[in-house]
């Protein structure tokens, strides 16, 4: 820690930290993560270089809008939907993919980021091909009816409470035989492993001495609600797989493919 003398900084001295290794090990172990932990500056810089290198890459998430667009069949002269764009990863990719014929509808709840996706759309020269629409994906006001060919979503209906009444939406706004092509985390499994982990916790002894579980809970349950009713009540982890294929058919969706990748992610 640092060390002053009248006011000015004179240098550090060590200062001792009492940290449970043995258990951050354990958790790290259990959630098939990795413990680090840096006691000078070489280890520091070491560390940081491995942690840099886990993170996910540009072209990792590129990946899923790719499989996205793969799955839009995006042709010279249609018009994309692309909902909850974000920084507009799916609309400008699609640009790319098929040049100065596409037109892009880019909707958003969030203006800064409509904003901000407009801001690189003239950037990167392709303003004239978009329209920006700031709304939710439940009511998609601006877009009329059977007026696109391809809707798509990247991580939207994750954090839309009604689902049922975002694809009654897509559904109204593309043309007969259009097509909807989404790539949505499913986070239910997850969610119930912790509540799972929960009703263990508060069935140990009061003075059981292992604080390993409780820690385990806290980190968990900072990431997923931990009972039942609080998973039903997230749109993050009230669906799987299944429902969304349910939504779709209850909404007229014709036919329908999905796969599920090794982050959980279903397209």
């Amino acid at each position: 820690m640092p060390v002053f003398w009248n006011g000015q900084r004179v240098g550090t001295r060590p200062e001792p930290v009492d940290i449970d290794e043995d258990t951050l090990q354990k958790i790290a172990n259990m959630t098939g993560g990795k413990y680090y932990r840096a006691d000078n500056a070489q280890k520091f810089q070491a560390i940081y270089g491995e942690i840099d290198k886990l993170e996910k890459t540009e072209a990792e998430v590129k990946k899923y809008a790719d499989r996205v667009l793969d799955g839009a069949r995006l042709a010279p002269g249609m018009t994309l939907a692309d909902i909850g764009t974000g920084d507009g990863l799916i609309a400008f990719s699609a640009i790319d993919r098929v040049g100065p014929s596409l037109s892009v509808i880019l909707t958003d709840i969030s203006a800064p980021l409509l904003r901000h996706s407009e801001a690189l759309a003239v950037q990167r020269g392709v303003r004239h091909q978009c329209a920006f629409i700031e709304c939710s994906a439940e009511v998609l006001g601006g877009i009329a009816d059977a007026s696109v060919d391809a809707v798509t979503t990247r991580a939207v209906l994750a954090y839309v409470p009604d689902k049922i009444a975002a694809m009654r939406e897509f559904h109204r706004i593309l043309k007969p035989g259009g097509r909807l092509s989404i790539a949505e985390p499913v986070n239910r499994d997850d969610a119930f492993e912790v509540s799972a982990l929960k009703r263990m916790v508060d069935a140990l002894p009061a003075e059981s001495g292992n604080d390993f579980f409780h820690l385990l809970h806290r980190w968990k349950a900072a990431q997923y609600p931990d009972t039942e009713e609080k998973i039903s009540a997230n749109p993050f982890t009230n669906y799987s797989e299944r429902d969304l294929v349910r939504f779709a058919l209850d909404t007229r969706f014709a036919r329908y493919s999905i796969c599920r990748d090794s982050h959980g992610v279903p397209h």
